[in-house]
């Protein structure tokens, strides 16, 4: 992928984008809600998770389980919406959040997404 955004628009029509707190957008990149089920590759061991917020720089997955990581490096593969194919984007665990059940992953992209 490349950071050019030359992706087909038609797919985004249906996702809602994410304002932030006061209505606007501060982010260079607009996020969109989206539901999609992905598996996450941290060396040799494999998780599941759902992002459900997406932008052409990153995404927020919830896990069941913490992700465990010495590098914070990470692999995701996951088929977008109105797409055939596995997408396999590499990342880097920029944050997480521990809640009741489950856990909240922030992942930066190594290069921007199209989408």
């Amino acid at each position: 992928m490349s950071e050019y955004f030359s992706g087909d628009k038609k797919i985004l029509d249906n996702i809602d984008s994410v304002p932030d707190r006061r209505g606007g957008s501060r982010r260079l990149h607009q996020r969109y809600h989206v539901s999609i089920e992905t598996i996450l590759e941290c060396g040799n061991i494999l998780y599941e998770g759902t992002i459900v917020e997406i932008s052409k720089k990153g995404c927020r997955v919830v896990s069941a389980n913490p992700v465990r990581t010495a590098t914070n490096l990470v692999t995701l593969k996951y088929i977008f919406p109105g797409e055939l194919d596995t997408r396999i984007v590499r990342g880097k665990i920029k944050w997480t959040d521990q809640k009741e059940n489950s856990v909240l992953i922030g992942i930066e992209f190594e290069r921007l997404q199209n989408f």
